[in-house]
């Protein structure tokens, strides 16, 4: 048993060695470029968006000493398509030479991405690319070897992570009241409303289909006219995170008489944003009432009747009095 265990174990340090000099081994390729990757996770509909990035001065380091790095295309466009969730751009790497990297060393760049203030769009921060040039060892030349880090150089980068989130707006229609007409159709105006510096790309569907969707002007906003009877409602989709909205109801002068407005707002800051477990959706009741009173009787004049009832009922009275002093004598 215990020539068993040692054989085990001897074997596990073999195989432990052959791991590490395998890993020694490894056979570098040079490359010309370097692929940027960027992952768009998308919860709705969004057109083609184009992603920006900047690229700053390099710097490059040798047996500890700082030296010159090339420069780097500046700016780098990644577009991801309306039907995709991935993208790449390019990046060129200079070569060893006079105009471009000067030897071997470690050379540093930030790659940082731009803002382009696209509502319900997140944006990430910035990777850390290294180019690492090493002598041929197999030939002559280098090779150039990239490597894109996290921002704190840690962690090796599988890209640029973006989202794209969109919500729901519910408008519901009430009418109460012995007089309310529930067939009627109210008209109900919603407007959204971009948020502050932004720009909403997103098409924006009113009902269950995808057809004839609205879009925001340049003015930043959208007013979607609605017909909604008692009892109806009507979805609207695909409104990106951030987009403020505002209902209200114009009543023709035949509905005057309605009490109303109520416009009860599920959300009081009225923004579509994440929901809070359980919900589906940001919802807006709007309630008219009508009542009248109804007569139950005939309005008369009771004074004159009170007058003869009090003159009966004295007439009575002096009746009965004289009658029992009829009977007492």
């Amino acid at each position: 048993m215990k020539k068993l265990v040692t054989f085990i174990l001897v074997l596990c340090l073999v195989l432990g060695m052959g791991t590490v000099a395998f890993a020694d081994e490894i056979e570098y390729k040079d490359h010309s470029e370097v692929v940027i990757i960027k992952n768009f996770t998308k919860n709705g509909d969004i057109p083609n968006t184009e992603f920006t990035f900047t690229i700053g001065k390099g710097r490059g380091e040798r047996d500890g000493e700082i030296i010159d790095a090339p420069d780097l295309t500046s700016s780098l466009i990644i577009t991801v398509k309306g039907e995709e969730e991935k993208g790449t751009g390019t990046i060129a790497l200079p070569k060893v030479d006079e105009d471009g990297f000067s030897g071997v060393g470690v050379y540093t760049y930030e790659i940082t991405e731009e803002n382009s203030n696209i509502a319900g769009v997140t944006y990430d921060g910035k990777r850390i690319l290294k180019i690492y040039v090493f002598n041929n060892e197999d030939g002559e030349g280098y090779i150039r070897v990239p490597v894109l880090l996290n921002a704190d150089e840690k962690e090796k980068s599988e890209g640029f992570e973006n989202s794209f989130n969109t919500g729901t707006l519910t408008i519901y229609k009430e009418v109460t009241g012995n007089m309310g007409d529930k067939q009627r159709k109210f008209d109900i105006t919603v407007t959204l409303t971009a948020p502050e510096g932004r720009k909403v790309t997103a098409p924006i569907y009113v009902g269950g289909g995808t057809n004839n969707p609205h879009t925001f002007g340049e003015d930043g906003e959208l007013e979607i006219e609605l017909n909604l009877a008692h009892g109806e409602d009507i979805t609207i989709s695909n409104i990106p995170y951030g987009v403020t909205y505002e209902v209200t109801e114009t009543l023709p002068e035949d509905l005057l008489d309605y009490k109303g407005p109520v416009i009860d707002y599920s959300d009081e800051n009225k923004v579509i944003d994440e929901l809070d477990e359980g919900e589906e959706s940001d919802r807006v009741i709007v309630t008219n009432q009508k009542d009248i009173s109804i007569e139950t009787g005939i309005n008369l004049d009771n004074a004159p009747y009170i007058a003869i009832l009090a003159v009966a009922i004295g007439g009575l009275a002096l009746f009965l009095i004289r009658r029992r002093m009829a009977v007492n004598l």
